[in-house]
This record gives C-alpha cells, structure tokens and sequence, in this order.
C-alpha cells in the first residue's frame, strides 16, 4: 500500500540510452490527514507529500535527481498495520539508488505522526517526522538533508520500531549522505520491546544496509 497526500509512489529513473531523469517539487504542502485504515498482508507506505520513493540512473549513462524544497506537512500520518510499516511526515520511505542525488532543502513536519502496527510474524515498523526510512545504496551519489525540521509529536509502534524526529531509521552507503542544519523539537515515543531503537532525531542509523 502506497499512500502520501501528494503521490502514493514516485519513481525517479535514468534511461538506457543517457537521458538523465529528474523529479522537483517546489512550495508543495499538505494539511489533510491521512489514515492507514484496516489491515493489509504487505507492507505499507504512508507519508504527508508520497507514501514511498526510489530516485536511480541507468548502467553508467544516466542519472536520476529527486529535489524537495520548501515543502510541508501539517496533517495527522497515520500508518496501517502490516507485515511492515513506513510512515513519515514527508515519505514513508526514500530510497537513494545507483547514480542517483536525492536533495531536501526546509522541509518540514508539524503534523503528529503514528506508526503502523506490525502483524504477528511481521517485520519493523519505521516512523520519523520526515521519513520513516530514509537509505542509500553503495552507488549512491548524493543524499542530502538540509536544514529541515519536525515540530510534532512521534508515536512509534508497540514492537520492533525505529521512530525519530527526522527518521525512524536511515542507512548511510553510498558517496555523500549529509544532514545538517536539521532539528526536532515535538515529543518522541518509541517502542516499549528489547528491539525498539527511538531517537530525538533517528531512532536508528546505519552505514550498511542490514536490515
């Protein structure tokens, strides 16, 4: 299920014969909520601006860009409960793939944020002000997070939940992964289990993709 106020998927990609490809939103807002509703057998997506991302080039000839800039959310996220669960203010996940830059530039989250519940035999449940995942690739060239913030209240799920102010969880591989100039200031609850990882701005990072 991919769900977001803006667009429920979007995929950024390079073609095969070296036309680069490029996504931008500019001054791009929400305020509706959005609710994750009944319970799904898959994995769910669901952010304030699109509910999932993934921004790649093509072999060595191409490129894939992805910029947000200036862009908010101000409505309640609320994830569903699944095998797997990614909710944010802004994505539910972003993935940075080969050959690729993923730029965002203040952006921010003041709506409150709830993490799905993950199904018996499921797997993680990622909530963050911004992203709920937020990960590169070895091949990545960019991924860049500047000066974007979360003013609302974080509820992570009851078990194997990663929840933080800006991400629930963020894997760092590929050349450049940079936040600076971010902040949070709205109120964090994490998991209450042995295996939940809560942060006042990510619950967990990660220099390798182990999930």
């Amino acid at each position: 299920i991919y769900t977001g106020g803006i667009a429920g998927g979007l995929e950024c990609v390079g073609n095969h014969v070296g036309i680069s490809a490029s996504i931008e939103f500019v001054n791009c807002h929400n305020s509706g909520v959005i609710n994750g509703g009944e319970t799904t057998t898959s994995a769910s997506y669901y952010g304030g601006l699109f509910g999932w991302s993934t921004t790649r080039g093509n072999g060595t000839i191409s490129k894939g860009t992805l910029s947000v800039e200036n862009c908010s959310n101000k409505g309640k996220i609320e994830g569903a409960m699944g095998t797997s669960s990614y909710t944010g203010g802004i994505a539910g996940e972003v993935g940075c793939m080969k050959l690729s830059d993923v730029y965002f530039t203040k952006v921010y989250n003041s709506g409150d944020i709830v993490g799905g519940t993950i199904t018996d035999g499921g797997y993680n449940s990622y909530t963050g002000g911004l992203f709920g995942h937020a990960a590169s690739t070895t091949e990545t060239e960019i991924f860049r997070i500047q000066q974007c913030w979360n003013t609302g209240k974080i509820t992570g799920s009851g078990g194997k939940s990663h929840t933080g102010g800006l991400m629930g969880r963020g894997a760092a591989v590929g050349k450049e992964y940079t936040v600076s100039s971010c902040f949070n200031s709205g109120d964090i609850i994490g998991g209450n289990v042995d295996d939940a990882y809560t942060g006042g701005l990510v619950g967990l990072f990660e220099t390798a993709d182990s999930r």
